[in-house]
């Protein structure tokens, strides 16, 4: 049997959804937004039975060998009834307060990976199996209004199967499943968490990431401890006008993770802002970029009685968003968990928690990676570290730095026509004025067989590496590249004339010993 179903507005409003701003990851969550939905609507159905379904199973699959995309769940159906509406764009359900809401979703996203695609469904009040299949061009070169409507007897199965063919350049390829799996992960922890939900990407289960909380005593701006340690979490409730509410929590990690810092924003159950890499992060609460807490702070916030945007990637703040950033900001600092002072604050001890092996192992490698960038500017060629005769000629090691040791290393860079032997130094002790110091100032020295030697010393007792700079080599590698850079940049423009190269690195050593090197509240 077959009949038609209804598919105005006219066929150019479908042949723009190609052109949204969709990732692969968000254009899919529109499909699971879906399957969570029939399964959360038919839930006492589904969980009774002879179903025993507990949750909904979504498998997304990216058949590179014939070109598709295979989204498969075992949710309750489209259910006929559905059908004029279902194909129809920007034609709201009758229950908008699910994820469901616009209308829109399938439509557009399915149009957005393709011009072909088709949708073969089973409800479970329906003892027929009905498919449904959209081909663009077709339609437009008949100037349809309809497509038919194909049933075929059940067989038992109940659910909805998606096939979006020749999806060319947006099918998922190479490390992108792995993004998209994890991408989908991170929009669907409340479901995948909760237990309702379990969403199969390329064969893969997506699986929520976890995170250590920090446990530490409260620092102050010296970076001194106080006090029994503490698990730094707490929850946030803000209510704002229009009876609009923002529940969640906020916490510390243990372990900065760049990509993870930040609030994700959620509305019914789905992230709607702050993804992966690219979390809410205002400078309000956070600072400016590369700081303590944009490196160490999370959280996620529930908000009730807010609007999205149609492709749901983006949360309609009315005017009410610098009232809420304030206000957060307060709740985060009150209390015996100021968490942004604490983030900022806290100074992990390397000698305490973390073995010094693997300290001196990160370390080593952030400097190794430093010289061989280094080498590049003009060919790479072997590194070596110090001899032990070299490195018996170092400072003596100051006591508060005692247990670490690490490495002098020393590269040939041949630059500009000459070949340089580089060394970066880290002197214990010394001049506490001087971040960054040029050993043997700024003379031409050479070595027996000509080679122009730069020996850079980096303290690392010095206030401004004691407040800032984190020891682990995420950190301490764009650093080292950077003063390794100024060191070479002023050698050169000695040898090209200037008569004072020193003044910058002179100043920049100034400013960081005073202001730049002092920790403030935030």
């Amino acid at each position: 049997m077959s009949a038609n179903v209804p598919i105005a507005p006219p066929v150019d409003i479908y042949a723009v959804f190609e052109r949204f701003n969709y990732k692969a990851w968000t254009a899919l969550a529109e499909f699971v937004d879906n399957s969570i939905q029939s399964f959360v609507d038919n839930r006492d159905r589904l969980d009774g039975p002879p179903y025993r379904q507990r949750c909904v199973s979504v498998h997304i699959t990216f058949d590179a060998s014939r070109d598709r995309v295979l989204i498969l769940d075992d949710a309750a159906g489209i259910p006929l009834s559905e059908f004029p509406r279902a194909f129809r764009a920007a034609v709201p359900p009758a229950n908008t307060t699910g994820m469901n809401e616009f209308g829109m979703g399938m439509k557009c996203a399915a149009f957005w990976f393709t011009k072909k695609w088709s949708v073969r469904t089973r409800h479970l009040s329906d003892n027929v199996t009905r498919t449904v299949t959209l081909d663009l061009n077709k339609i437009r070169e008949e100037q349809a209004s309809q497509v038919p409507v194909k049933e075929s007897p059940a067989d038992g199965w109940h659910g909805t199967n998606i096939v979006l063919e020749q999806v060319g350049d947006r099918l998922p390829r190479g490390t992108t499943p792995k993004k998209v799996r994890e991408f989908l992960a991170d929009i669907y922890r409340v479901p995948l968490r909760d237990g309702y939900l379990k969403l199969i990407v390329d064969g893969e289960d997506c699986e929520v990431r976890t995170h250590q909380v920090l446990s530490a005593p409260l620092f102050d701006a010296s970076g001194r401890a106080s006090g029994s340690p503490r698990v730094w979490r707490k929850d946030i409730r803000i209510q704002l006008p229009g009876k609009r509410l923002v529940t969640g929590m906020a916490g510390i990690f243990a372990k900065g993770d760049r990509n993870n810092a930040g609030f994700t924003l959620f509305r019914r159950h789905r992230v709607v802002d702050g993804f992966p890499g690219s979390r809410w992060m205002p400078e309000e609460l956070f600072g400016k970029k590369n700081s303590f807490e944009s490196m160490r702070v999370f959280g996620e916030l529930h908000f009730e009685g807010f609007s999205v945007s149609s492709q749901k990637d983006q949360l309609d703040w009315s005017g009410l968003e610098e009232d809420f950033q304030q206000k957060l900001k307060e709740q985060l600092n009150q209390g015996d968990l100021p968490i942004l002072r604490q983030a900022r604050n806290f100074r992990s001890n390397p000698v305490d928690e973390v073995s010094r092996e693997k300290l001196e192992k990160e370390l080593g490698e952030a400097v190794d990676s430093t010289v061989e960038a280094l080498a590049h500017l003009g060919g790479a060629v072997a590194s070596h570290p110090v001899s032990d005769e070299e490195k018996k000629k170092q400072p003596a090691v100051h006591p508060s730095l005692s247990e670490l040791v690490i490495k002098p290393r020393k590269i040939e860079v041949p630059f500009e026509g000459a070949t340089w032997i580089v060394e970066i130094q880290f002197p214990k002790q010394g001049d506490p004025k001087k971040w960054l110091d040029i050993r043997g100032g700024v003379e031409d020295h050479r070595d027996e067989s000509g080679n122009r030697i730069l020996q850079i010393r980096i303290a690392l007792d010095h206030p401004f590496s004691r407040n800032f700079v984190r020891m682990e080599s995420e950190v301490l590698e764009p650093l080292l590249r950077v003063a390794a850079a100024l060191a070479l940049a002023e050698k050169l423009a000695r040898l090209a004339g200037v008569e004072t190269p020193t003044v910058i690195r002179s100043r920049m050593n100034e400013v960081l010993s005073n202001t730049l090197g002092n920790a403030k509240e935030p």
